[in-house]
């Protein structure tokens, strides 16, 4: 029997003298990674054997019974003394082992493998087909804990966010995913996609909060909330579905049937980042903390906390490359790693490098993956702060099929658009009539110049005085052409569209002084 098994059989009865249930006791090995089997064997024997508190109680019953008390010889004192020796080993034993449960003294067969329990948790995802995922992304720029103005930083410049961070920045992202697992035949794709975020920064603020439902192979989309800006009124955007027909999505899910790359690169990611950690583990890169545990959504979870040492990242690169090269492994997500593995602190010694910690969650039980969580503080010498990030993953509903209901009150996309746009192309219309108009008006200058009266017509201006007549935006429009008395004076007009809701037509005149005129016009284009 190896050291473990004889370690486990004692743990076992210490536990058992400590009131522990077999129930309780199997939840605990279970979590430090022992198969129910091997715990079945070791809890229920072919033959159990005594314990010496029983042969103590069966001998003490047949000292007073009458019946077999003739046959009973004295105890002899060392008996006695043996026998008080066992019975006070096993309190103590027993005291030890429920203070070891406990967390009161520390046991070291009992404390969990962080690093096994990592690994299976990265590992049970391979097992995850659906779920809902949820992304929280949180930003803020808070008083630094030690001064240094001379620090900056490459993590947040290098992700775009440098300019859009002050001294007050709060920004905060949710992400939620939700679709099915048929990804084979895209008729039956089915899922949902919650955006909700909130930016706040030198007294500007702006909120978004948007879902989508993807139903054969239509698009649902509605929006909560928008940001309003002042150029673009999106009142009239909101709070209503619209549906994106199959018209439009269709070139796009053809696509991704036929480019299956996308779940091959999850599965190359999933391996990689598993083979990663195993050789930051070994390279000291990556250091595994106290698992510990805690109450996670309503049930319990355990926590593992990992922090990094970013100046054995180039050793780790090294190791990590050597390692995806002697497995074949050609792929642009090693490439990647070993590119950020690589980035030379020394290139800039002021710059501190961030503090990056990864705490993930999984269940006791089977370490299922339940949530991960990345925290990032850094320098930034633009606004003399340290920056926060931190960007939290968690997984509900694992290998579960979304419920999604389709909206019955819908309005197709493309409408939506036109009325949102209506105003602004209105008036780009508008503009071009009122230029087509004074293009008109210089030709019939240049035919009066010479020949003392506009043309009877405004056919007569092409080639010489205009290349070609202007067109209206509209094919089922004209502009309108009338001489004065003895084609000494003319005007031209056009019907300009409304450009609001509450807005109308209007006639719209240029006459050869130059001068123009409006007329509300009832009848419309």
């Amino acid at each position: 029997m190896d050291n473990a098994y004889e370690g486990v059989m004692q743990w076992i009865a210490q536990a058992r003298a400590a009131g522990l249930s077999d129930a309780q006791i199997t939840e605990q090995l279970v979590g430090q990674g022992w198969q129910a089997n091997q715990i079945h064997e070791i809890l229920t024997p072919q033959k159990p054997t005594p314990t010496p508190a029983e042969n103590v109680r069966a001998e003490i019953q047949s000292a007073f019974d009458p019946s077999v008390k003739a046959h009973v010889k004295p105890w002899p004192q060392r008996h006695l003394v043996l026998i008080a020796s066992v019975v006070g080993g096993l309190i103590i034993l027993g005291g030890v082992a429920f203070a070891a449960v406990r967390g009161y003294i520390p046991a070291p067969f009992l404390q969990p493998n962080g690093e096994k329990i990592l690994s299976e948790t990265l590992r049970s995802l391979e097992t995850v087909k659906s779920g809902e995922v949820t992304v929280n992304i949180a930003i803020s720029a808070q008083a630094p804990t030690e001064k240094n103005p001379d620090a900056d930083s490459s993590l947040f410049s290098s992700l775009g966010l440098d300019s859009l961070i002050t001294a007050d920045t709060s920004i905060n992202a949710k992400l939620t995913t939700f679709f099915s697992t048929d990804t084979q035949d895209l008729t039956k794709l089915r899922g949902t996609l919650k955006l909700q975020g909130a930016y706040v920064s030198d007294g500007t603020s702006y909120a978004a909060d948007i879902e989508a439902r993807i139903i054969d192979r239509k698009i649902y989309v509605i929006a909560n909330t928008l940001p309003s800006f002042p150029t673009f009124d999106t009142n009239n955007f909101t709070k209503k579905w619209l549906v994106v027909g199959q018209d439009l999505t269709q070139p796009y899910f053809d696509k991704i049937s036929k480019d299956n790359t996308a779940q091959q690169d999850i599965q190359i990611a999933r391996t990689e980042i598993t083979n990663l950690l195993q050789l930051g583990i070994k390279s000291q890169a990556v250091i595994i903390g106290k698992v510990t545990r805690e109450d996670l959504d309503g049930a319990t979870a355990q926590k593992v906390l990992v922090t990094f040492d970013p100046t054995k990242f180039s050793a780790l690169a090294k190791a990590y490359k050597a390692d995806a090269e002697k497995r074949n492994v050609n792929s642009g997500f090693v490439e990647n790693i070993v590119d950020m593995l690589n980035s030379d602190p020394a290139a800039q010694p002021e710059t501190p490098e961030p503090t990056l910690t990864l705490t993930v969650w999984s269940n006791p039980s089977n370490h299922m993956f339940r949530k991960t969580e990345l925290a990032a503080v850094a320098a930034e010498n633009v606004t003399n702060s340290q920056v926060h990030m931190t960007i939290g993953v968690t997984l509900a509903h694992a290998n579960e099929q979304p419920t999604v209901v389709e909206p019955t009150d819908a309005t197709p996309f493309s409408d939506a658009m036109e009325e949102l746009l209506g105003g602004p192309r209105a008036k780009a219309r508008n503009a071009q009539r009122k230029s087509d108009l004074g293009q008109l008006r210089t030709g019939l200058i240049l035919y009066f110049d010479d020949n003392a009266i506009y043309p009877n017509t405004l056919d007569l201006l092409v080639k010489k005085y205009l290349t070609r007549l202007p067109s209206p935006p509209n094919i089922d429009e004209e502009y309108f052409y009338t001489l004065g008395e003895n084609k000494k004076t003319f005007q031209v007009c056009s019907t300009l569209e409304k450009e609001s809701d509450a807005g109308q037509t209007i006639l719209y005149c240029l006459k050869n002084d130059g001068t123009t005129s409006e007329t509300p016009n009832k009848t419309g284009i």
